[in-house]
């Protein structure tokens, strides 16, 4: 996965650099063609502070067009990674069902269907060790249910106590398996407003 990051984070660089020279290029073939446009004749006849006022004004317009055009691109660019990171955030705070759509077939549409990927196993490992736990504690009520009727034909003794107990204790622990996962999928305890 670190593999992935660098290779993602080295190709947005490579794309924002290529977008950065170009416009570079773009700037410099402007200010040449306007200094290209002036003849020779009028370059003694120009109010040069004017002109080195005009050329910056349009060197700092040309700027601002160029941050708002990368700011677009790069927000456009990264739109899959803020996809991406609201799914993982989504994910840590369980909610299991997270399916991202793929909207690029670039690198981020690769760690998009990587993290489907991870999330879908998540969900089948979170749901198979939920459904193990039922299963064990249904498992577990039938056996306890006989040690305990057998305890009944054995005499009072202090081994019959202890025994007692120790059958006690692993019922009382099933029941808790059994409420802890009603509760965790929400069957457990409904709540509803009553007028006292």
């Amino acid at each position: 996965m670190t593999d992935r990051l660098r290779q993602l984070h080295g190709s947005v660089f490579v794309r924002l650099v290529a977008i950065m020279v170009g416009m570079a290029m773009c700037l410099m073939v402007l200010v040449s063609a306007l200094w290209m446009y002036l003849s020779p004749s009028s370059h003694e006849s120009i109010d040069r502070d004017r002109f080195h006022i005009g050329i910056l004004v349009l060197l700092l317009a040309v700027i601002v067009a160029v941050s708002l055009i990368v700011h677009g691109f790069l927000r456009k660019l990264l739109s899959p990674l803020r996809i991406l990171s609201d799914g993982v955030a989504r994910l840590a705070d369980g909610d299991l069902d997270v399916q991202l759509p793929r909207s690029t077939s670039d690198e981020f549409g690769r760690l998009t269907d990587a993290f489907n990927h991870m999330a879908g196993r998540v969900r089948a490992m979170v749901g198979g060790r939920d459904q193990l736990l039922i299963d064990v504690s249904h498992e577990l009520r039938s056996p306890l249910t006989r040690m305990k009727v057998t305890l009944e034909f054995l005499p009072a003794d202090a081994q019959r106590a202890r025994l007692a107990g120790d059958v006690t204790e692993m019922e009382r622990m099933v029941t808790e398996l059994l409420e802890l996962e009603r509760l965790r999928m929400g069957r457990g305890i409904s709540t509803a407003r009553q007028d006292l």
